[in-house]
């Protein structure tokens, strides 16, 4: 089985909200929905969008969806974010709707290791993010941290 979390988030309550991203997200969603023959593709991705204070995705909400996702033995778990991320000389964030600075988000670290954890057969992580502040100061790593498959045992 295929598995997706899609998150779009235009609802920001500090740092500026977006326009587009909940756009992008559901059209992602569409897409992967089934193929170009009309036959299934990904099982209904879960798709998070915020476009106000009463849809507004949080960190432990976001933290949570994520965690869900790897979790499963699937053929493919796939996670696409279209929102402000941020990066600094400790790493990257994705940034929620309750984000008051960047450095408060979801750390990659932490998606990278639920990826590494998962069973899947296939982990794809897709990232449609632009910084929310200023770099800081010194030169921030932009690299994601590469992983080995996981054992199964």
């Amino acid at each position: 089985m295929r598995k997706a979390l899609i998150v779009g988030v235009d609802y920001y309550e500090k740092i500026g909200s977006l326009h587009g991203c909940v756009n992008d997200a559901l059209a992602v969603a569409g897409v992967l929905e089934e193929h170009a023959n009309h036959g299934t593709n990904f099982i209904t991705p879960n798709v998070l969008t915020a476009t106000s204070k009463e849809d507004a995705i949080t960190r432990r909400i976001l933290k949570e969806e994520v965690r869900r996702l790897f979790e499963w033995d699937e053929e493919i778990a796939l996670f696409y974010f279209a929102g402000h991320g941020y990066v600094e000389d400790t790493g990257g964030f994705l940034c929620a709707s309750d984000s008051e600075s960047g450095d408060d988000g979801l750390a990659l670290s932490e998606v990278m290791t639920f990826a590494h954890n998962s069973r899947a057969n296939n982990r794809i992580i897709i990232l449609d993010s632009c910084t929310v502040a200023p770099q800081p100061r010194g030169r921030p790593s932009r690299q994601l941290p590469k992983f080995q498959k996981a054992s199964r045992s």
